[in-house]
């Protein structure tokens, strides 16, 4: 219920949420994380409501990474089994260590990006819905750009731009990374992301169509006209490329790896006789 306030902001951008969900998945998931220094701190140790969202992989007050499960067990945390002769909610339910004393990883060395994360804080915490769509979908934008291209691409290019990303730890924690990078873009290099995204239009609408568009971020949308002549070598190709993925391919994914529409590659495969090689 906690979370509410930050389920309100996210209605337009609704279909790719940031909050780690509690169902029957989460024992898999593992949907609660803790940081032990924090909870070492407190007087009587609670668990905050921003650890909960899914780019929060390092503490940004200690710099150590995010604890997903218990480190003597490996168990996850089943908040509603910790038994209530324990002295506060920080202990494991399986082997009843205590969480606090749990050992500590590094996890980053420098601060420099790490006290972005307050400000998105605030953003939250002003229920500043325009920002946070704008952020979410950026964030989206560089994850498909990065995709497609991979880490190694995605900084030498945001380099030429003059933009600069640690490789390293953009790798090590990808979420975390693209989403602090997604809000300096917005509010320290409206310039630099304007340029982003009018010469790599093509990722911006992947996400469009995956996700739709914010209001906020209607200005940078050009519909894609992406002129690909199709053919049977070409597809198959891009198929076998899918299957090392171990993915199986189906139309909806060819296409987003041509870059081209649904629509068209399916009229193609309908008028070559290849309809039912590939599922929708």
């Amino acid at each position: 219920m906690s979370l509410l306030p930050i389920r309100d902001i996210e209605e337009q951008f609704p279909k790719r949420s940031w909050i780690r969900g509690i169902d029957r998945r989460a024992y898999k998931w593992r949907a609660f994380r803790y940081c032990p220094i924090c909870l070492s701190e407190d007087e009587r140790p609670y668990f905050r409501r921003y650890w909960r969202f899914d780019w929060y992989e390092v503490c940004h007050r200690h710099k150590v990474r995010m604890h997903s499960d218990c480190g003597k067990c490996g168990s996850p945390l089943i908040l509603h089994r910790v038994r209530w002769q324990q002295a506060h909610l920080a202990h494991c339910y399986s082997c009843k260590s205590d969480l606090s004393q749990e050992v500590k990883v590094p996890a980053v060395e420098s601060d420099d990006w790490l006290h972005v994360v307050d400000s998105i804080f605030s953003m939250l915490s002003e229920q500043d819905k325009e920002t946070f769509a704008a952020v979410h979908f950026l964030e989206a934008f560089v994850d498909q750009w990065i995709r497609l291209e991979g880490v190694e691409a995605f900084v030498q290019k945001a380099k030429e731009y003059g933009f600069q990303f640690n490789t390293d730890e953009l790798g090590e924690f990808p979420l975390l990374f693209r989403t602090i990078a997604a809000y300096r873009l917005w509010h320290e290099h409206p310039g630099t992301l304007k340029r982003l995204i009018s010469d790599n239009q093509k990722y911006f609408n992947l996400v469009v169509r995956s996700f739709g568009c914010p209001n906020v971020v209607d200005s940078f949308h050009i519909v894609l006209r992406q002129e690909i002549d199709l053919t049977e070598e070409l597809i198959l190709e891009t198929a076998k490329k899918i299957e090392t993925t171990a993915r199986k391919p189906t139309v909806k994914r060819i296409s987003k790896r041509l870059l081209c529409s649904t629509n068209k590659l399916q009229c193609f495969l309908e008028e070559e006789g290849l309809k039912d090689l590939f599922p929708w």
